[in-house]
């Protein structure tokens, strides 16, 4: 039979030989999002030795490493309580399952298993806790409208999740183009280094504490100050420059070096942004949608911009190839004879050495950079086209005598295991 287990090993009762679902059970609320009307997320109440032997593990964690979860972060309370009915008094299953560990989950896999009435596996990191089975409310088995706020934030989890592992890829185009620019902007290349080294610094520090500090914030909002600056500069002077063929050669470079600078800073500028986001729903979660949204718009924003640098090395290609055709419609006495017996021979020499110039430049721009921005436009498309459909993030909650526990993570999944 299909059952559930959370994952760390054998629970007491079954040390004991009594049955498991007497000593352990999930009691589950579901809830309609209050935009579509379908039921897309659940409430889990863990009850019995699941729960203290789940809440143990994370004090153990958290001994060890100093934080209760390995990867997540932390939540404000507000977002659980919205749910729990602690806060808003909305829901009200706080009453049937005071002082339990609660997890809220729109994983289409747990929902799945929770509408066909199977038994819950409950996974730790280092296996299975435990096996109980899903219980409505009592009293209340059809789902209700829960709070927006619970929706938001699982929202901007997913947005955040989804961006992870971009940022990672969008870490190694920077880098890449740092290396491009270093010889030509070395003002204020040094400025955006310095800024990308203190945004890793912030990105590290949190993925070990899972958790904003005062410092944080402080150097966040500065690092946000100095980057935006650098970005408008930049693609205010790209926009700026359209590439033609009475360009000079010293104008088309300085238009490749405005266009590195602004996916560059732009890059940042991202990477900042999704600090914000983690930051949103562990300070201000009436925010979450907003940041969310804005997040979205912006990414939709650079995308568009990226596109348009891509296209540059055919613009460049398009020029050579015009300066030709110019030089081909010459006759043989224009291409030939100096200006003042009526030729273009000044000009026809000019004209190859522009067009060849820009055929070299259109070559090592498609060489050296269309590369890393088809990659970074690969990673836009990602996110306009939706969010990712399997994030296993869930918020968890739970208060002891040390106060209020409230994080998102995946250290604590819901899965399905073959009883044998």
């Amino acid at each position: 039979m299909l059952c559930g287990r959370p994952h760390w090993g054998a629970t007491e009762g079954e040390k004991m030989g009594l049955p498991i679902w007497q000593k352990n059970k999930i009691v589950v609320k579901n809830f309609n999002n209050p935009e579509t009307g379908k039921t897309e997320m659940a409430l889990l109440a863990f009850d019995g030795k699941m729960r203290d032997k789940i809440i143990a593990k994370f004090n153990e964690q958290f001994l060890i490493e100093g934080d209760h979860i390995k990867n997540g972060g932390v939540s404000s309370p507000k977002t659980m309580l919205s749910l729990i009915g602690g806060g808003a008094g909305s829901v009200g299953l706080a009453g049937v399952t005071s002082g339990q560990l609660f997890m809220a989950t729109a994983n289409p896999a747990t929902l799945m298993q929770i509408g066909n009435g199977v038994g819950s596996a409950v996974m730790g990191s280092s296996g299975i806790v435990a096996q109980a089975p899903f219980l409505p409310v009592a009293g209340a088995l059809m789902p209700v409208v829960a709070p927006l706020i619970a929706f938001q934030a699982l929202s901007t989890i997913t947005i955040m999740k989804q961006f992870e592992v971009v940022n990672e890829k969008l870490d190694k185009i920077q880098d890449t183009l740092n290396t491009i620019l270093q010889r030509d902007e070395a003002t204020f290349v040094g400025e955006v280094i310095s800024a990308s080294n203190r945004i890793a610094n912030i990105e590290k520090q949190f993925s070990v504490c899972n958790q904003f500090t005062d410092d944080m914030i402080i150097r966040l909002a500065l690092l946000e100050d100095k980057i935006n600056p650098i970005f408008e500069r930049y693609n205010y002077l790209y926009k700026n420059q359209s590439i033609n063929s009475t360009m000079s050669f010293t104008e088309l470079k300085l238009k490749q070096t405005d266009a590195f600078m602004a996916i560059i800073t732009s890059i940042l500028d991202i990477r900042i942004d999704l600090l914000k986001m983690k930051l949103n729903i562990q300070n201000n979660p009436g925010y979450m949608e907003s940041a969310a949204q804005a997040f979205v718009e912006k990414i939709d924003f650079y995308h568009d911009l990226w596109e348009g640098i891509q296209k540059n090395s055919a613009e460049i290609d398009a020029v050579a190839n015009d300066l030709k055709e110019a030089v081909s419609k010459m006759n043989w006495w224009q291409r030939n004879m100096p200006s003042w017996l009526f030729g273009k021979r000044k000009q026809r020499k000019e004209f190859e050495n522009k067009s060849e110039t820009f055929e070299k430049e259109a070559l090592k721009h498609q060489i050296q950079f269309n590369n890393q921005v088809e990659s970074a436009i690969e990673l836009g498309d990602t996110v306009k086209k939706g969010l990712i459909p399997d994030n296993k993030m869930s918020l968890i909650y739970w208060r002891d005598e040390l106060g209020e526990h409230s994080y998102y993570t995946d250290d604590l999944l819901i899965e399905n295991v073959v009883n044998k």
